[in-house]
């Protein structure tokens, strides 16, 4: 298993920006009137020293991911790093994520999104972990217990076991989509116990055709989180 750093976010000011150097995917999620601010494949050097902070005026939320450079190694890696924002008021939100990986204390823009609260939960509450090396995206593991993984071969030759886990007992929905978004399987197995489960996917849709090679989806949606991979028929 992979391990996680676990850092607090606090209130930054003051940030210089650049255009340069953003890298990844920024997406959110809302499940129980808590956030979760994603951002997938950020590009750091393979050893960072990570601090992440947030600075907060209205519905607007920024979140800044800096490597201190403290002992930087010669290469570079790809990591995922997801920020749970728990006690905001209710209202939609628009959260940017800024990335500081050039050790020049100059933050880019890697991307945004907005997320909409209905009711507030606890106090206000705010947490940040990343993967190792690599990310955790598809890999079988997620920082936050409560939340489900979805883990798979992405290279298809005939058959494929697709694992799952469930943080809690659930009834899960697993669907497989063509390039095109067309679904042409559908799996769903009823009221499953908490840990983890799999099935065999064997490249045919719910006709038992065969498809053809090219790129599929495999999506998974449990406890209002939604998970998905990307898989590449070969045969």
């Amino acid at each position: 298993m992979r391990s996680f750093k676990v850092l607090a976010l606090c209130l930054f000011a003051g940030i210089p920006v650049s255009s340069l150097f953003a890298s990844g995917t920024v997406w959110s999620e809302v499940v129980n009137n808590v956030a979760y601010i994603h951002h997938d494949k950020a590009e750091f050097n393979c050893c960072p020293d990570m601090v992440f902070e947030m600075e907060k005026n209205g519905n607007f939320i920024d979140i800044y991911e800096k490597d201190k450079c403290t002992n930087p190694c010669l290469c570079d890696c790809e990591f995922d790093f997801t920020h749970k924002l728990e006690g905001l008021e209710p209202g939609t939100y628009t959260a940017k994520v800024w990335e500081s990986s050039q050790c020049d204390d100059k933050y880019s823009l890697s991307g945004s999104t907005v997320f909409k609260i209905e009711a507030k939960t606890d106090l206000p509450s705010n947490q940040s972990l990343m993967s190792e090396c690599g990310g955790w995206t598809g890999t079988g593991e997620h920082p936050f217990p409560e939340m489900p993984w979805l883990s798979s071969e992405r290279i298809v030759i005939n058959d494929v076991k697709i694992e799952y886990m469930l943080p809690e007992n659930a009834s899960p929905e697993i669907t497989i989509y063509n390039i095109l978004g067309v679904k042409i399987r559908f799996f769903s197995p009823g009221p499953q116990s908490q840990g983890i489960h799999s099935f065999n996917w064997d490249t045919r849709d719910d006709k038992g055709i065969a498809m053809p090679k090219g790129v599929y989806f495999v999506r998974l949606e449990v406890l209002g989180f939604a998970r998905s991979l990307p898989l590449v028929v070969l045969r």
